[in-house]
């Protein structure tokens, strides 16, 4: 009680919006609170991939998997939110959704699931669930079936994740950040869109060349900071994204090939690198947020500073009629 009575978190949602609390929840001088839940995201998709690798694993359960993860981090979230005052939940100056409006977008989330998953395992893997194995003893299937250690790995990372969540907000006050429902919006991701075949490993492919294109192009209009002056592009770096970019491209397309034509297994393989991928990908994002925030920062100091060196128009004064 004497934590919570030392700081008030009411305005922190007028001052700081949410980009600005995940910036300064995962600051860039505290890697571990980024290796913390990355280690569990690893981990857990480690266990999936050595449970398909042995053929411990059919499809239907790394779509379970995904779809409890999913469950599980968003209910731990809506926890941590609920815990809080509601002036410092990030949707504090967000209208609400009303229950009819939840009431439809989960049914068209539902109906898209199971479309676009009905797809999969009638036509492309002509394997249908074997619902029947889980209707009789859910609690019998969780005890032998292998995602059980990776669903384990990923409750005790999001357990852990709340608790730093707790003390960091009692420490700084401000928004509260949830890193279970932070990660957790990975899985709905590859929850939806990870049923369409290989999306998001194309996407993540085409997003990968289509980074080293921007980078590279960063690098040729670079700027020396000593002298000010643009540098003369390098013939190294031009070629460098000529051989480069091409050869991504192919690889991608070779692994979408390679994948196509390996039946369930390739699907399972892509199915579960997106889902490493795509969550991986998200922790990236307090590194975006920083950026955008500097940028900010920048774009209105050069504002700022533009306003003090422009000289001020004179003012002319009104002639006197002779």
């Amino acid at each position: 009680m004497a934590s919570s009575s030392r700081f008030d978190p009411s305005p922190a949602p007028a001052a700081f919006g949410y980009w600005s609390a995940l910036a300064a929840r995962y600051p860039a001088g505290s890697r571990w609170e980024l290796v913390r839940p990355a280690t569990a995201v690893v981990v857990a998709n480690f266990l999936a991939g050595k449970a398909l690798l042995r053929g411990e694993l059919q499809p239907v359960e790394l779509v379970l998997l995904v779809a409890l993860e999913a469950v599980l981090l968003s209910a731990i979230s809506w926890i941590q939110y609920f815990s809080v005052p509601a002036a410092a939940r990030p949707d504090a100056q967000q209208p609400r959704m009303s229950p009819l409006e939840r009431l439809r977008a989960l049914l068209i989330g539902l109906l898209w699931l199971g479309i676009v998953y009905g797809v999969v395992f009638v036509y492309l893997l002509r394997q249908p669930p074997e619902w029947h194995t889980l209707a009789p003893g859910p609690l019998g299937f969780f005890r032998t079936s292998a995602i059980r250690w990776p669903l384990a790995a990923t409750a005790g990372g999001a357990l852990l994740d709340a608790f730093a969540d707790r003390a960091f907000w009692h420490r700084r006050g401000g928004t509260f950040v949830s890193t279970p429902g932070f990660t957790g919006l990975a899985r709905w991701l590859t929850l939806v869109l990870g049923g369409v075949p290989f999306f998001v490993p194309m996407a993540l492919g085409f997003g990968g060349v289509l980074a080293l294109l921007q980078r590279g192009e960063r690098r040729l209009r670079g700027r020396d900071g000593s002298a000010g002056t643009e540098r003369a592009p390098s013939i190294q770096l031009r070629i460098a994204l000529l051989v480069l970019v091409p050869v991504g491209v192919a690889g991608v397309f070779r692994g979408l090939r390679w994948l196509t034509t390996a039946g369930p297994d390739g699907w399972m393989i892509g199915y579960l690198a997106a889902k490493l991928l795509a969550e991986l990908a998200l922790l990236g994002l307090p590194f975006l947020a920083r950026q955008e925030a500097a940028a900010e920062r920048e774009v209105r100091s050069r504002g700022v500073t533009r306003e003090r060196t422009e000289p001020r128009p004179r003012r002319e004064g009104r002639r006197r009629p002779q």
